[in-house]
């Protein structure tokens, strides 16, 4: 990838113009932090990686919905702990999660991984009966996606790679800069693309 490296702590102290609320504000020190957590991929207690980071276009008011005041932070929203905590794992919006240690997170990732990987999650990389009976797929992502990291995608792209050989024939993997969450953002927008995958397949 051809990123240049992005430091948000040397934006520390500076002003901008916060269209949300059409006021300006200063970049703080607890919100670069959170900046850079996020671009970086959540982590267990012992540092190792959870899961893929998500890009720098992604919006971070999603994946992070953070109010900051001076260096203190609250959370909130979709993109929470405590979401997760409340509508995953209890299933109950009035329960509460207060005074959180890492471990706790590694608890709750667990636990909602637990009830939900086999719905959700997809590490099948054996896909040669699906190419020996002629299958097609066609996998993109945006790279703005602020609900799946799309590294993940890729991870899973490469995976399959590796245990197959040379997948092109039958898998194609495209990465969308500034594509949002399937479609959105001010990137190129997926289009007709079932149309696309039939002439594939057929032609």
């Amino acid at each position: 990838m051809c990123r240049e490296p992005f430091d948000p702590f040397e934006y520390v102290g500076k002003s901008f113009k916060c269209s949300s609320t059409n006021s300006q504000a200063k970049i703080s020190t607890a919100a670069a932090a959170v900046a850079n957590a996020t671009w970086r991929g959540p982590r267990f207690s012992n540092g190792k990686s959870i899961y893929q980071r998500y890009e720098i276009g992604s919006y971070l008011n999603t994946i992070a919905p953070t109010n900051c005041t001076g260096n203190v932070c609250t959370s909130g929203g979709q993109g929470s702990v405590d979401f997760a905590y409340k509508a995953l794992l209890k299933k109950d919006a009035a329960s509460a999660i207060t005074n959180a240690t890492h471990r706790d997170f590694d608890t709750i990732y667990r636990a909602v991984k637990q009830v939900f990987a086999s719905n959700l999650q997809t590490n099948e990389v054996d896909l040669r009966d699906f190419r020996d009976a002629g299958g097609k797929m066609i996998t993109y992502h945006g790279l703005a996606d602020q609900s799946i990291s799309p590294g993940g995608t890729l991870h899973y792209y490469k995976e399959v790679s590796d245990f197959i050989g040379n997948i092109t024939s039958f898998y194609k993997y495209y990465r969308v800069p500034s594509l949002e969450h399937c479609w959105g953002g001010n990137g190129g927008q997926p289009e007709g693309l079932f149309a696309q995958l039939r002439y594939w397949v057929e032609d």
